[in-house]
């Protein structure tokens, strides 16, 4: 019992700074002019809006126009729209060593919070980015621990990807937000899929 009562409140501790520290940090680099996008997408004639979540799959990380690291996220089912997306360096090696099943040597952030979720029995359940405000993708992480309820986490969805992605846990954007900057996969080229 002495252990759980020592360790509970400085695993509550990291989660509450984490939850500050997404709040706090920096924006992630813009890179994909939101507005230009879907001033495009109007152009085109792209379909009324859809409402609900929509589940997405990571398609490739490639080096960011601008800096930073382009994540494509795709819709798992038609029409098959890409999220361009740029984020962070640590971030993007965090995803892509996931993705890709390697590991490092000595743990990185996200390990730990692995770590400390497993240690826990915590688990995460989904990742939903739910919004783009001001160019900038907001996300919610949920948890899991047992029969208990569902917490939900404000993550920046960089963050969000890298540990649903290690979870095996499913990645879900709001219609909206594909209706505001979605692209066709096929302007994406090879490694974009279908």
């Amino acid at each position: 019992m002495r252990r759980t009562s020592v360790v509970a409140p400085v695993v509550i501790g990291c989660i509450a700074v984490l939850t500050v520290i997404a709040t706090e940090a920096p924006a992630e680099p813009k890179g994909i002019d939101a507005g230009s996008i879907k001033k495009q997408n109007d152009k085109a004639g792209v379909v009324a809006p859809r409402e609900g979540m929509v589940e997405l799959e990571i398609l490739r990380l490639d080096p960011g126009p601008t800096g930073g690291v382009l994540i494509l996220l795709g819709e798992k089912s038609a029409p098959f729209h890409v999220i361009p997306m740029v984020i962070g360096e640590a971030e993007a090696r965090a995803i892509a060593s996931r993705k890709d099943g390697m590991s490092f040597p000595r743990p990185m952030t996200h390990d730990l919070l692995e770590k400390v979720l497993k240690e826990f029995k915590a688990k995460v359940v989904k990742l939903e980015i739910g919004a783009l405000r001001d160019g900038v993708f907001i996300g919610t992480l949920y948890l899991k621990k047992g029969k208990r309820k569902t917490v939900k986490l404000d993550v920046r969805p960089s963050d969000g990807i890298a540990l649903a992605t290690g979870a095996g846990a499913p990645i879900y954007v709001a219609a909206q937000v594909i209706d505001q900057v979605g692209e066709p996969r096929r302007k994406w080229g090879p490694g974009a899929g279908r």
